[in-house]
């Protein structure tokens, strides 16, 4: 489905995976659930499942962008902020890549820039 979107649409530059054990999901998804946070109608079983389903329908885009390296993977089992942190430095460090490689595509350098 990812290369057809690509196809029609614009090439994915990169993208963020946070990983996170399963263990780690479910045990905040509980978390949630005991604080009155979760789903209505959600269980145990139905966030097992719902990881379940999200590992089966995403891995292979992961594994997709993995392979063409344009996928960062973040430890999503780290406090919030410094997950946040770290999304944040990895986006702009390819942000700035990007349009550095663009400039140099295009003829621009930092001599350029500075006048």
């Amino acid at each position: 489905q990812m290369r057809i979107y690509e196809n029609y649409m614009r090439a994915c530059d990169f993208v963020i995976f946070l990983d996170c054990p399963e263990e780690t999901m479910e045990s905040r998804l509980a978390k949630q659930l005991e604080d009155g946070k979760g789903a209505p109608g959600d269980s145990l079983d139905t966030i097992r499942r719902r990881i379940g389903t999200f590992k089966r329908t995403t891995m292979p885009t992961v594994d997709l962008f993995t392979k063409d390296d344009k996928c960062i993977k973040i430890s999503g089992a780290r406090l919030p902020k410094t997950v946040y942190t770290e999304v944040r430095k990895c986006v702009n460090e390819r942000v700035a890549k990007m349009v550095d490689d663009k400039f140099a595509e295009i003829g621009f350098d930092d001599e350029q820039a500075k006048a």
